[in-house]
């Protein structure tokens, strides 16, 4: 069996880290994969360092002859059974592949905005998709909210390798960043953009550390908003206590190191695969109170909800951690035990195999 990936966008996160995952993972189950992506993007390189068989096009609009075309001798090259398009333009484009070839096509929709309510746009849901993948429960609803046959909506959360996070290599994060031993961690480790809530965070510590003072705050990763997280962190005066680190490989090691996991989204999402790293790692979490997060983050149960962009609701519940630690371990292990029941990278190998094999097979 032999499936098709199309990615056009030039990012890289957690959508485009499980597509590299799901592409190494199905291997297992006898399922080869190909990656088409935008020409140097991200998930590119990852491919490239990976050894993972990928092509390269434009992908410049959804209407692109060239991305098209390319899409069309794939499929006849390596005898493609399937194609999953994970964004706007590389679907677009995957449609006359498909029909020449008359070879099934699967939407996967891994963010939480809304979709709009356009002819177009239930065509490719609809009446074109085979089926639809969705990674939170949240965006299988908006899917539905356009009038698509829900029938055709398979819920997949991302899955995470519990084995990377149960045993993970050392980080020696103290060492590597002179963060005093009386010092207590906070994290948030994610894409540095503005849904993710970075500048939530750092607008709550100033009141945090009036109470506390002996805190580190690691900001673990890369993105567009760096430079506004580096400038409200100047501006509020935390450069002392504000460690940003860029990007990271070891991430199992460094949350293994860390007290306490903050992701504080303003936007609904897929389930992130931020949050479940922490579950995964036994690391109590501060999150918020938002469409797909809320699905695997119960508040009192695995996780401390907060409202989203309430600093000071935010501060709070950082405070209320601190100050419970039977509390703050008790949410840590009700995670744990939710993230090997439903959020295991087996789990969403296991169910996407089925997927494909029915799709394909019917």
């Amino acid at each position: 069996m032999m499936i098709l990936h199309t990615e056009s966008s030039p990012n890289f996160g957690g959508q485009e880290l499980r597509t590299i995952h799901e592409i190494e993972g199905l291997k297992k189950f006898g399922i080869e994969s190909i990656l088409l992506c935008k020409k140097n993007s991200a998930i590119e390189q990852i491919a490239q360092k990976k050894g993972l068989k990928h092509f390269t096009t434009t992908f410049f609009s959804s209407i692109d002859p060239i991305a098209a075309l390319q899409i069309i001798m794939l499929v006849k090259k390596f005898d493609v059974n399937l194609i999953n398009s994970h964004s706007g333009y590389d679907a677009w484009c995957a449609i006359p592949a498909c029909l020449i070839n008359k070879i099934p096509f699967i939407r996967s929709r891994h963010i939480g905005l809304k979709l709009k309510d356009k002819r177009t746009t239930r065509f490719i849901y609809g009446s074109f998709a085979r089926k639809i993948i969705a990674t939170s429960g949240y965006i299988a609803t908006q899917i539905k909210n356009i009038g698509i046959n829900p029938d055709k909506i398979e819920i997949v959360p991302t899955g995470i390798d519990s084995e990377k996070y149960i045993n993970p290599p050392s980080f020696d994060l103290r060492k590597k960043y002179n963060i005093p031993e009386k010092n207590i961690i906070l994290c948030f480790a994610s894409v540095l953009k503005s849904d993710k809530g970075p500048h939530i965070l750092l607008k709550s510590l100033p009141d945090v550390l009036t109470k506390m003072p002996d805190i580190s705050v690691i900001i673990a990763g890369n993105g567009n908003f760096m430079g506004e997280c580096r400038k409200i962190t100047e501006e509020l005066s935390l450069s002392d206590h504000v460690i940003f680190t860029g990007h990271v490989d070891n991430i199992p090691g460094l949350l293994k190191e860390i007290d306490i996991f903050i992701l504080p989204a303003i936007r609904p999402e897929g389930i992130p695969q931020s949050l479940l790293q922490a579950y995964a790692s036994k690391r109590p979490v501060i999150t918020t109170d938002i469409g797909g997060i809320n699905e695997a983050a119960m508040h009192n149960n695995t996780a401390y909800l907060v409202e989203p962009r309430n600093v000071e609701a935010l501060s709070q519940g950082i405070l209320y951690l601190l100050k419970n630690k039977d509390y703050s371990k008790n949410i840590a292990e009700n995670a744990f035990k939710l993230f090997i029941e439903k959020y295991t990278l087996s789990s969403m190998l296991y169910k996407m195999n089925e997927i494909y094999r029915e799709v394909i097979n019917g």
